[in-house]
């Protein structure tokens, strides 16, 4: 507070009103009380006061409070919270001092000063400056501070029937950061450098391989990442001991280890690429493999959990190698979720099953020759396993 005759003036010292832009008209009430200061404070004001502010550095020099340029409701502004935070100057607003300089969003400015300011207020402050000064400080990207969502939402907030939805959704959208993206944890955890594009490419296949909707939703769950594993069940409080039961490497069980460095999971895609590869035999419709010819499983992560290499050019060796992956994997799962042991002889069963479940709901559909096209390289290789 500085003392001026008689009285003090709130909210700002002496010094800093010297330096701000004010018209005569728009001297504070308590600067008018006395007469002798009142001729004293006209008189500067008269002097010092600036119509034209046209560069940058004058913009960003340019004080906040007591600035008869920026006015809300015609009036000046002097708010004792942002200044006593320390908030004095345009530059104080300002992201980097020069001509590319941006204004700060909300939650910039909070988290610099440790303030919390209404929105509104915030975004009213910037909105009732010169729009000269926002193009001034943006020339080279030609984009002023009006054009910006944020500022935008000033002008609908006030022509809004429910205007508190409206901040809501800004404050929301201010604060939301977005999760990291499971493609790139599963790039990180298999040493590969895929698009998200190929991801759910692939999670499209895999839903026209199956008519089964649990299947189906497992599958997009499990590219989600959003499945069941020691290290995930122990940070939520499930399972008290994240390392795996399975096997003696006392490891961690990650998503990785569970669905396929785990000895038991290692032996169960071993016994499947073998079953894969079994010869096939010869077809005489060209639709069908050819042949003389062998089915291959690549025997790495990013083909049998993600599918992202499986595919060839005979399409019912796609869907062949497609959908014995998601049984498998789904097969892990439901033991995972069971308690019980994974075995090779386990997943065969499930196969089997699957099979026979398939079958009867495409003969209530009417679509039993699909299921015949997909499943009968296997089905007699599954009844001699058994």
């Amino acid at each position: 507070m500085a003392q001026i005759g008689d009285y003090q003036l709130p909210l700002i010292d002496i010094r800093h009103l010297l330096r701000c832009n004010l018209a005569p008209e728009d001297l504070p009430h308590e600067l008018r009380k006395d007469k002798i200061w009142n001729n004293i404070w006209t008189a500067w004001c008269t002097s010092n006061f600036r119509k034209e502010i046209a560069t940058a550095e004058e913009i960003l020099n340019q004080s906040i409070w007591f600035n008869s340029l920026i006015k809300i409701g015609n009036q000046t502004c002097g708010i004792k919270k942002w200044i006593e935070s320390g908030i004095m100057w345009v530059s104080d607003l300002i992201s980097e001092q020069n001509t590319n300089c941006r204004f700060l969003h909300h939650s910039e400015v909070e988290n610099k000063f440790n303030i919390k300011i209404p929105f509104t207020e915030y975004y009213g402050i910037l909105r009732a400056m010169p729009k000269e000064w926002h193009k001034t400080l943006n020339k080279e990207q030609f984009a002023t501070l009006l054009d910006l969502d944020d500022i935008k939402l000033i002008d609908i907030i006030e022509d809004s029937k429910r205007p508190s939805k409206l901040i809501y959704d800004r404050l929301i959208k201010e604060k939301f950061t977005e999760p990291f993206k499971p493609t790139t944890k599963w790039n990180d955890n298999l040493g590969i450098n895929i698009e998200s594009t190929v991801y759910i490419e692939s999670v499209n296949r895999n839903r026209t391989v199956t008519i089964n909707n649990k299947l189906r939703s497992f599958d997009y769950n499990f590219y989600m990442r959003n499945v069941p594993y020691g290290t995930r069940l122990n940070k939520m409080g499930k399972q008290d001991n994240p390392i795996c039961q399975e096997c003696d490497q006392e490891e961690e069980e990650s998503i990785l280890h569970l669905y396929w460095t785990c000895p038991r999971s290692e032996r169960l895609w071993e016994r499947l690429k073998h079953l894969i590869e079994l010869e096939s035999e010869p077809e005489p419709d060209p639709d069908k493999l050819p042949a003389n010819t062998t089915t291959t499983l690549p025997l790495d992560p990013a083909s049998c959990l993600l599918g992202i290499y499986l595919d060839a050019q005979n399409k019912q060796q796609n869907t062949l190698k497609r959908i014995l992956c998601l049984l498998t994997k789904y097969y892990i799962h439901k033991q995972k979720c069971n308690g019980g042991k994974r075995s090779y002889e386990g997943l065969i069963h499930y196969i089997s099953q699957t099979y026979r479940t398939e079958v009867y709901l495409a003969q209530k559909r009417g679509t039993i020759h699909q299921i015949s096209m997909k499943w009968k390289q296997l089905a007699k290789k599954l009844d001699n396993i058994k």
